[in-house]
């Protein structure tokens, strides 16, 4: 049986990818990220998801990402 890839979001701060970051989760077989640098990309990207890594955001986007995790 075949597992499915872990897909995990990844929300950098100020947009600038750590690639020592995204190396570090991919290097798992299964998992594949992917990198998001608004709100928006967020909101795409998040559905279907099995993880989010990120650091704090900007204040203005809090509660419209409080709902997208919500959702």
């Amino acid at each position: 049986m075949t597992e499915r890839p872990v897909r995990i979001v990844y929300w950098p701060r100020d947009g600038k990818p750590e690639q020592t970051m995204i190396d570090t989760l991919e290097a798992e077989p299964q998992v594949r990220v992917t990198t998001v640098t608004s709100v928006d990309e967020l909101a795409a990207a998040l559905p279907g998801a099995d993880g989010l890594v990120t650091v704090d955001f900007a204040l203005d986007v809090a509660p419209r990402v409080g709902e997208l995790l919500r959702a």
